[in-house]
């Protein structure tokens, strides 16, 4: 079971840090859904990933018996034939594997049963040059190695998990990553539960439903030029499995007429920047594409008040921009705490009732505040020199992503430059505290 795999030394990390999220999207009920705009997510529209050499991996939990569960599909939306790949588990646990061009398909023998109740990963590395071989793994083990004879063509049409028949399974889903390279068995076995930096060679996807809110999913590899889809059809989410990264900061949820979760993106003048989903405007192709359908909603810090503002897309002229207005605010607090507040806010529309809550709002004091104020971590992102100003004394420490401590220093007063040039790229994370206990993580952007 993958959860056994979890790495133990991170059951310490989520002590260091204040919060975690890690969802996995929920069908029950043999409900229709998929998840639409994948296509778009890897490239131009028609050549989603090289289709020569090419890896797919995912995990899905089997929550009950049923037909085309636990399915990844990509091929022709109308006739369901594989282009190149489609892999699902039938309600008696069989598996069934499918290559195919949108016209024909060829089944792989020899798939292995499911068990309803238990996460896996699954691995699928398919070599369509003169060699013509598929592996396939089960939670970094090969439990499949076929050389196939059916020329694959790229896909064109549609990838999803999920299928759109009516009948489409009830089960969960987590960690899509799509890559245009072979992935190794070494390499399949080493990270298929832990974090990926999203600059790695190769990879073309990388969608882990964390911060999936009122119907997104968001790739997360930075090369990608297009980076959201939508939630089609009934499903709900729930916690998920493999890699967790801690969140920079603790999110704000809000309910009544402007209902979320508003999750931590980074900062804006200074303060924490929420939104409900990370919607990049400029990655939609067209204006029915783009604008004003995601419902998607902000907070930030305007340098006078916190503001609650739409996060929707607009389309203006030739280009989608995102919408942001600081003079056409749905809500105001004038409260000036580092978190947006729980209290206090009053609205454009009379009509209207929220309540927002956090774990920071709760426990937030005066001496967390004065603390804050006092520590100041630039730039971010970073190429080569961290600096650290602080106006007390206080320790830090720097974290990858698998929670390993990489930096330790006990005392740092006034101005500390830390040389991170020779460090990989991707994230980090710094914790400073003082001496009396208080601290601050940041989440570090290694360019």
């Amino acid at each position: 079971m993958k959860q056994k795999y979890f790495f133990s030394f991170l059951l310490s990390f989520y002590v260091v840090f204040t919060i975690a999220q890690n969802n996995a999207v929920n069908l029950t009920g043999n409900n229709n859904f998929y998840l639409d705009g994948g296509e778009l997510m890897l490239g131009d529209g028609n050549n989603f990933f090289d289709i020569s050499n090419f890896t797919i991996e995912y995990d899905f939990y089997l929550n009950n018996a049923s037909n085309y569960n636990g399915r990844f599909f990509s091929g022709n939306t109308f006739n369901f034939i594989a282009k190149p790949l489609d892999f699902y588990v039938d309600n008696s646990g069989t598996s069934f594997l499918k290559l195919g061009n949108g016209s024909t398909s060829e089944t792989i023998p020899n798939t292995p049963t499911f068990n309803i109740g238990q996460w896996y990963h699954v691995a699928f590395v398919v070599n369509n040059t003169a060699t013509k071989n598929i592996k396939m793994f089960v939670n970094g083990n090969l439990v499949v190695d076929y050389n196939f004879s059916l020329t694959l063509s790229n896909n064109s049409t549609n990838i999803s998990v999920g299928s759109r028949t009516n009948n489409s399974g009830d089960c969960k889903f987590d960690n899509l990553r799509i890559w245009s390279v072979l992935r190794t068995s070494t390499e399949i076995l080493s990270n298929y539960n832990g974090c990926l930096n999203n600059t790695e060679t190769g990879l073309s996807a990388n969608i882990n439903f964390d911060r999936s809110n009122n119907g997104t999913f968001r790739n997360r590899v930075e090369s990608s030029p297009r980076k959201n889809g939508l939630v089609r059809g009934l499903c709900s989410f729930s916690s998920g499995t493999g890699c967790t990264i801690p969140e920079i900061a603790p999110a704000v949820t809000v309910t009544g007429s402007y209902a979320g979760i508003y999750y931590a993106i980074g900062t804006l003048n200074g303060k924490t920047h929420y939104k409900t989903d990370e919607i990049v405007c400029t990655n939609f192709p067209a204006e029915s594409s783009c604008d004003g359908t995601q419902n998607a909603y902000e907070i930030f810090w305007d340098n006078t008040k916190w503001v609650l503002a739409p996060a929707d897309c607009v389309w203006i002229f030739t280009d989608c921009e995102d919408n942001v207005d600081f003079n056409g605010s749905i809500g105001t607090n004038s409260s000036n705490t580092n978190f947006a507040p729980c209290t206090g806010w009053t609205f454009t529309d009379t009509n209207a009732n929220s309540t927002f809550s956090s774990t920071d709002c709760a426990a937030l004091s005066s001496n967390t505040v004065e603390f804050e104020k006092n520590i100041l971590v630039y730039p971010n992102p970073i190429k080569d020199y961290l600096n650290i100003d602080s106006k007390e004394k206080v320790a830090f420490e720097l974290f990858d992503v698998f929670g390993k401590t990489i930096l330790h220093k006990k005392e740092v007063v006034d101005l500390q430059k830390i040389d991170l040039s020779n460090y990989f790229k991707g994230i980090y994370l710094l914790k400073v505290t003082n001496k009396s206990g208080e601290h601050k993580t940041f989440k570090i952007i290694k360019e």
